[in-house]
């Protein structure tokens, strides 16, 4: 009977293993269609952190130097409206802002749009002006369910209040950021925070590109992301798909910064991201780029002075409880 009972509790096990196995191939190699769902009223908040270490030489008598800054953000969104395709409309604008700069140059600066205390350092208290203007302001994106930035409007009051905010440290046109500040340039920027999902349903392994056009003050930046399905998977109680991104990034044409000329060279990096499959909504995504450039300048006795620089960025963007 000992023997009986052993054999059938083996063959039970057996089959329950069998079961077990089966369902989780039916889970990992299943159909999903990953679509962004929002409903009028929503109101999100992520947080957009950034992290960027640039390592420079050939500047005279400094050697080898290290310029790290790191800019929190946190992000809010409401959605105003959702059309019978899906696309929504959100107000989005900054709800708060910290930035950390370690310089061997300059020393340290911080700033925390938070803080009650106003900075006592008079470069903080000026950077802190400046970056106050962009606090609160809303600016409006239509966004597709696959995560396309359809559209971007608000960035010109935006530019308006950072002017007069600048007052004699000049424009931004005059400083050649002006182009950072346009609705195209907000919509590439915003671009780069949504994921870009397939239109039908994947299979893990499925791959697609998304490419997303950012001006900045030299060139330029073209950034190509591969996304690789790899499956859907249990997080926390909730049924979410990993993606893992291959980025490339280079610049069009040959840029210009003041007096310096600047060649930015092809970048790569990689990310991953967390997306929530019945929510419709990234929770994590996070991506290290790395990216060289060099820089010349005539010098006043007609000499040249040429500079190199390696550029790593990590970004990270989260959703908050």
């Amino acid at each position: 009977m000992a023997s009986m009972a052993t054999t059938w509790f083996r063959r039970r096990t057996t089959v329950v293993t069998l079961f077990a196995v089966l369902a989780t191939v039916s889970l990992t190699a299943q159909d999903t269609t990953l679509q962004y769902r929002w409903t009028k009223g929503d109101h999100l908040k992520y947080r957009l952190t950034t992290q960027t270490d640039v390592v420079m030489s050939g500047i005279p008598g400094m050697g080898e130097m290290t310029v790290a800054t790191t800019q929190t953000q946190v992000q809010d969104m409401v959605v105003t409206d959702v059309g019978a395709d899906g696309a929504a409309t959100i107000d989005v604008k900054v709800e708060s802002m910290k930035m950390d700069v370690v310089s061997p140059m300059g020393g340290s600066m911080s700033y925390d749009s938070t803080s009650p205390t106003p900075p006592a350092d008079p470069t903080v208290a000026q950077a802190a002006q400046i970056l106050g203007a962009i606090i609160g302001e809303t600016m409006t994106m239509v966004i597709e369910p696959t995560g396309a930035v359809r559209s971007v409007t608000g960035a010109t009051k935006v530019k308006a209040k950072l002017d007069k905010a600048m007052g004699s440290t000049g424009t931004t046109d005059q400083l050649g950021l002006g182009n950072l500040m346009n609705d195209d340039a907000i919509k590439g920027a915003l671009g780069q925070s949504m994921a870009s999902l397939p239109k039908g349903a994947v299979k893990p392994g499925a791959t697609w590109q998304q490419e997303v056009r950012v001006p900045t003050p030299m060139s330029t930046m073209i950034s190509t992301s591969e996304y690789a399905f790899k499956g859907v998977e249990q997080l926390d109680g909730r049924e979410v798909a990993r993606l893992a991104t291959t980025i490339k990034t280079r610049a069009e044409g040959t840029g210009a910064m003041g007096p310096m000329t600047v060649k930015v060279e092809p970048g790569a990096g990689t990310g991953e991201m967390i997306f929530d499959t019945k929510l419709g909504r990234v929770l994590r995504s996070s991506a290290t780029t790395s990216m060289p450039m060099s820089m010349t300048m005539s010098m006043p006795d007609g000499n040249s002075m040429s500079m190199q620089a390696a550029t790593k960025t990590q970004v990270t963007y989260e959703i908050l409880k």
